[in-house]
């Protein structure tokens, strides 16, 4: 028992004898202070509007683009307005689809291929948009309407 205990202490004291993990002082030198993983404050920035909305803005302009590649849409999320149409161009090697959830809107546009539609008339709100050829393979994204 006493065996036990002594080398408890031992290994108790070995661990309190500091590494090779060297202590900061803030006051140190600003070449030290760039080691030192703590944030100053002027090194904190705002978040820019594209961090908390990552929804691409295509509001000003007749028309919402979208680029299709396979499996892809580009911009996976973009914000528009109704009175704006649709501009939907292909770079993909295959026919690709842009339906719009729970509305009307079902576009085919063939590789190489670019169709443009009329104002899309959608009211304000989040719709979820997808290619119904692909979807089960993780092509769809977001419409955000202002």
């Amino acid at each position: 028992m006493k065996t036990l205990l002594g080398a408890m202490v031992v290994l108790l004291l070995l661990a309190g004898c500091g590494g090779d993990t060297p202590s900061v002082d803030p006051t140190e030198s600003p070449a030290r202070a760039q080691e030192s993983p703590l944030v100053t404050p002027g090194d904190v920035k705002e978040a820019s509007p594209d961090a908390v909305d990552p929804c691409q803005d295509h509001t000003a302009g007749p028309t919402i683009a979208i680029f299709e590649t396979d499996n892809v849409f580009s911009p996976s999320c973009v914000r528009g307005k109704g009175s704006q149409g649709l501009q939907i161009k292909n770079g993909g090697k295959s026919t690709h689809n842009f339906s719009v959830e729970g509305t009307g809107l079902d576009v085919d546009t063939a590789p190489g291929e670019e169709t443009n539609t009329e104002a899309t008339g959608l009211k304000a709100g989040e719709y979820v948009f997808f290619c119904k050829f692909h979807r089960d393979q993780g092509m769809t994204g977001k419409l955000v309407i202002v």
